[in-house]
């Protein structure tokens, strides 16, 4: 029951710190298909830095629980674990820096130029 309470109160101070942040960062709705795909990439470029923030505290994690082994296979096992964890979210975070852009390639949006037959611009992620 502490640890529970103990993660919870981590949530807690988390949430306390961020609302602020997500409340003042009230983002219009887009209005052209421009904005669409500017507001996906926003988007999923904070999902790339949350999810390559949550590898590095995993790699440090798995960093100590090497240190600290002192020869117990269970710590080894288990810093091996955190690790290939830590490797599929480097790799998820780097699809979800590319997911844009074979989004904009399934719907059959050409990136090389801007929008077909606007005079709109692609955003930065999809070049």
């Amino acid at each position: 029951m502490k640890k529970i309470s103990k993660k919870l109160s981590y949530l807690g101070y988390i949430a306390l710190v961020t609302v602020p942040y997500f409340a003042s960062a009230q983002v219009p709705p887009p209005q052209t298909i421009s904005g669409v795909w500017d507001l996906v990439c926003m988007l999923f470029g904070w999902l790339f830095i949350l999810i390559m923030f949550a590898a590095v505290v995993y790699i440090i994690l798995a960093a100590y629980n090497y240190l600290t082994a002192n020869g117990d296979a269970k710590k080894v096992e288990k810093a091996n674990h955190m690790l290939l964890y830590a490797v599929i979210g480097v790799v998820v975070a780097v699809l979800a820096r590319n997911i844009p852009k074979i989004a904009a390639n399934v719907v059959g949006l050409n990136t090389s130029s801007g929008l077909a037959g606007t005079n709109q611009q692609l955003p930065e992620c999809l070049r």
